[in-house]
């Protein structure tokens, strides 16, 4: 999956850097010194668990906006989120199996500057 989606932003992204991580707990780490323009992760991976690293991100009161892919439904993951107190964060979630042009369409989304 991991692989897919470089390949994917790469070829609609040319001009992107990216950085991936071998589990959870090192893209947490990462996460925790540096704030990159989009944070893109896959529920199950080894280390911290996608819902774990977003709620690392809600308490950090970081603001980097998350893009998670997940093999469950997306309104059992947004009702988890906004009872949790993650809806101040900006993050979107995208059910597995999924078109790449949702997940072109979240990333704009996601990258498109908030308007105060």
């Amino acid at each position: 999956m991991r692989e897919m989606l470089r390949l994917a932003i790469e070829q609609k992204y040319s001009d992107a850097d990216i950085i991936e991580f071998a589990d959870g707990d090192e893209a947490w780490n990462y996460l925790s010194c540096h704030r990159p323009d989009l944070f893109i992760s896959d529920g199950l991976h080894p280390g911290a668990m996608g819902l774990e690293l977003l709620r690392r991100l809600a308490d950090s009161k970081s603001r980097v906006p998350m893009f998670c892919c997940f093999r469950v439904e997306v309104s059992f993951l947004e009702n988890i989120a906004l009872v949790s107190g993650y809806d101040s964060l900006r993050v979107r979630v995208l059910p597995k199996p999924f078109k790449i042009d949702k997940f072109y369409e979240g990333i704009k989304e996601l990258l498109e500057p908030i308007e105060s």
